[in-house]
């Protein structure tokens, strides 16, 4: 079985950034994906977007990941993961995330692409 995710979107909002009491850094992203597709039953065209969240554990991204904006046109590799945790009411939830081996800024947003400067070169 392959765990392989290549996935292309937005940045939904800018990146969150967390260290744990271990001195580990995370950084999340939310990246939009959006599909079209013609109803079975009307034949009218609907859209869909689904926010999909991704977790950059890699110390070797997180100095990139916090160059990156909402907006930002992303392409990632990943892998999914699945986080299960007990509520408090004792029922197991599960929750799908992409954990980010690589990643590469594809676009600016419309106001970055004005200020554009060294920070962004060779990501």
């Amino acid at each position: 079985m392959v765990n392989h995710v290549v996935l292309i979107g937005k940045i939904g909002a800018d990146p969150r950034v967390y260290t744990d009491n271990h001195g580990n850094t995370r950084v999340y992203i939310s990246v939009g994906n959006s599909e079209n597709y013609r109803d079975k039953d009307d034949l009218q065209w609907k859209h869909k977007l689904n926010w999909i969240p991704c977790a950059i554990t890699s110390q070797n991204l997180i100095h990139k990941a916090k160059l990156l904006r909402k907006g930002n046109t992303v392409h990632i590799l990943g892998r999914f993961y699945i986080y299960e945790q007990i509520d408090e009411n004792k029922v197991k939830q599960q929750s799908v995330n992409i954990q980010v081996v690589n990643f590469s800024l594809l676009s600016l947003n419309a106001k970055e692409e004005v200020f554009l400067g060294d920070e962004y070169a060779g990501l």
